[in-house]
């Protein structure tokens, strides 16, 4: 398990780094852009999810599944024609999303759209592979390489895209920026590749390729599906408000972006690990390991963001979007269910159809309800709808881990490591609450609500026993490992 958690550690620590630089990104495009600006910018990168959903149909699950089962010859197989599909599929939507810009201008209530998407249409095509890229890395187990791809794709974000911003503060050159990035990390993907993609084009194994697809599609269509559910409050909003108060609703309602860095690096590793597995105990153990670590995080984050919102928004985009706290403390009532991603052991057992059939009933259910809810609250009406939904998917998810994979949820959560933490982390927001009246500085107060915050959970978890001797030696051995690298790194 150790080397699992160290090359967890190598996946989450890069995408922290991206997280991070996108956040300073968003960050300051919010105060360089207009809100009716930086509204358009957020919706770009909303159709480009709908469009990724669309057309990647879980091909990159199904190479998280099979590579590592794959011996030589048939990686390459994998690969090479994973890699052509993406291309193909990349140039449609491509294709696609620039004839229908008008359309997509009118339905999102955005006349500006139609311009900017002349630019943007390209993006899809070069983004495609730049995220199988990192799959298929993750599947070859080298997470070295993906974290090296996600670093070099930052330093070209960072410099184009900001340097953009800062000498024009116009959206159309920024947008030339980002495509131009994305060209680069293409470029880069594709030189990568070279040694996996040889052959001919479409000199396919049809068996593997049935077989990689029979996998896929039923989580490609969830996913589409769930990004959709996921991104339906948005496009209601989009559609029955300006761009202006789709940003302050954009730069609240939504989840915390490391949230899903987290879960994902741990289960892009435990995954591979879990498919390898010929017994329901094995798998059930790698799980609840994994749960319980997410909680020590994700619990104590909630609280700690709940309690400090109105600061938190404030300094990351300025007092211009306090409106926005209200649906960022809604969303953040979503953090505490994803101590687990309860899609994956599905994924695990080749039972891909019940994921297609939850993520539906999340969609049918979510979009009807915003519909009722934003008339009759407004903006906040989606994002109370999308949380509310939210728990009714794990409910059934769990309902259906029981039932049809037979598998006690006592053996996937152990519940009191888990009650022991909340109280911890709950406990710690209370002490820390009175921080919030402090006649000091905003950035002294939330920084020292901070430092007060994690010193006492730290405290209650011992006292708790919800910190545990193991959880500290492996915090100290990834501290250690960075230490080192960093050293290495300075003498080279």
């Amino acid at each position: 398990m150790s080397n699992l958690v160290k090359q967890a550690g190598i996946i989450s620590a890069a995408d922290f780094l991206r997280l991070f630089v996108k956040t300073i990104i968003g960050i300051l495009l919010a105060r360089i852009l207009t809100q009716a600006e930086y509204g358009t910018y957020r919706q770009l990168f909303m159709i480009y999810t709908l469009m990724a959903a669309i057309f990647m149909v879980g091909l990159p699950q199904s190479v998280y599944y099979f590579l590592p089962k794959s011996d030589g010859d048939t990686k390459n197989k994998i690969i090479r024609q994973t890699v052509d599909i993406f291309s193909v599929l990349g140039l449609v939507s491509a294709v696609l999303l620039l004839v229908s810009r008008h359309l997509i201008a009118g339905v999102f209530n955005n006349p500006d759209l139609s311009r900017i998407l002349v630019i943007y249409a390209v993006y899809p095509f070069f983004m495609f592979l730049s995220q199988l890229y990192y799959s298929i890395m993750i599947g070859l187990q080298q997470p070295k390489k993906a974290a090296g791809f996600i670093i070099f794709s930052l330093c070209f974000d960072f410099i184009l895209i900001l340097g953009t911003a800062i000498l024009t503060k116009d959206l159309f050159f920024i947008t030339c920026s980002i495509v131009l990035s994305v060209l680069i990390q293409w470029l880069y993907a594709r030189f990568n590749l070279r040694k996996y993609t040889s052959g001919s084009w479409f000199d396919y194994d049809r068996e593997l390729l049935k077989a990689q697809f029979r996998f896929a599609l039923p989580i490609g269509i969830a996913a589409i599906i769930g990004v959709i559910s996921a991104q339906v409050d948005k496009i209601i909003i989009s559609s029955y408000f300006s761009p202006e108060l789709f940003a302050v609703f954009a730069v609240g309602a939504t989840e915390l972006p490391f949230i899903g860095i987290i879960t994902n690096s741990v289960n892009a590793v435990i995954l591979p690990e879990m498919s390898r597995k010929d017994n329901v105990k094995a798998v059930s153990d790698l799980y609840k390991g994994a749960v319980r670590k997410n909680a020590l995080i994700l619990f104590p984050l909630f609280v700690f963001c709940f309690v400090f919102a109105a600061q938190i928004i404030e300094l990351l985009y300025s007092a211009k979007y306090l409106e926005s706290v209200l649906y960022f403390r809604i969303y953040l009532f979503t953090i505490p269910l994803r101590i687990a991603t309860y899609g994956l052991l599905f994924q695990v057992f080749n039972k891909t159809k019940f994921i297609f059939i939850i993520s539906t009933f999340t969609l049918i259910v979510n979009t009807a309800l915003s519909l009722v809810l934003i008339n009759l609250y407004g903006l906040k009406g989606p994002a109370i709808s999308t949380v509310t939904v939210t728990y009714l998917t794990v409910a059934a998810y769990l309902i259906l881990i029981k039932i049809k994979l037979r598998i006690n949820l006592t053996d996937l959560f152990r519940l009191s490591a888990l009650f022991r933490i909340l109280s911890a982390a709950v406990l710690s927001g209370a002490i820390c609450y009175p921080v919030l009246f402090l006649k000091v500085n905003p950035i002294i107060r939330f920084s020292g609500g901070l430092v007060i915050y994690g010193i006492v959970y730290y405290l209650l978890g011992r006292t708790f026993k919800a910190i545990l001797p193991y959880d500290r030696d492996v915090v100290r051995s990834v501290i250690h490992d960075i230490i080192n690298k960093v050293k290495r790194a300075a003498y080279v």
